[in-house]
């Protein structure tokens, strides 16, 4: 492996699917891809409070044509290999980023329906939150289409 000048380091931004949490990783361009993902998943454990490394898959951010829909977190993990960050990203590693996500995960996406609005409200009669419903949806404007935000819109009355 070529000597690394000691300031010489790739770093990324990084961010927990579906959440406002990130981290910004910094890694040796010679370590190998396979070497990244064990670091990154080591450092993501701590960072996200993720219990066990082996639930985690690293994602890289902006796939196109993502298989898996268009959400960008649910894009295909980044698959270890013995090719080095430098030989995968080179120049570019300044424009790439990362998603940390839980295998098999279940997650509520922002495009997803049925999500009612008194979740964001503790109402102890079910008739007063019937009510309150039919209020917020007269009084809330309508919730806009997804976007590139990494917070889903919150509305206070």
């Amino acid at each position: 492996m070529a000597a690394v000048n000691q300031e010489e380091y790739y770093e990324f931004y990084v961010k927990l699917v579906y959440t406002c949490q990130t981290i910004n990783f910094q890694a040796n361009p010679n370590n190998t891809i396979t070497q990244f993902i064990a670091d990154l998943k080591n450092r993501a454990s701590t960072d996200f409070n993720i219990v066990n490394t082996d639930d985690i898959e690293v994602v890289e951010a902006g796939q196109p044509h993502n298989v898996n829909g268009r959400d960008a977190e649910m894009a295909p993990a980044l698959e270890q290999s013995p090719q080095t960050l430098r030989d995968k990203y080179g120049n570019n590693h300044s424009s790439v980023a990362f998603y940390i996500r839980a295998k098999n995960g279940n997650y509520v996406t922002p495009d997803q329906e049925g999500i009612p609005i008194t979740n964001v409200f503790t109402v102890e009669n079910s008739q007063e939150s019937t009510q309150l419903d039919d209020i917020l949806q007269d009084i809330l404007p309508p919730t806009p289409p997804p976007t590139n935000s990494c917070c889903l819109p919150f509305y206070t009355l």
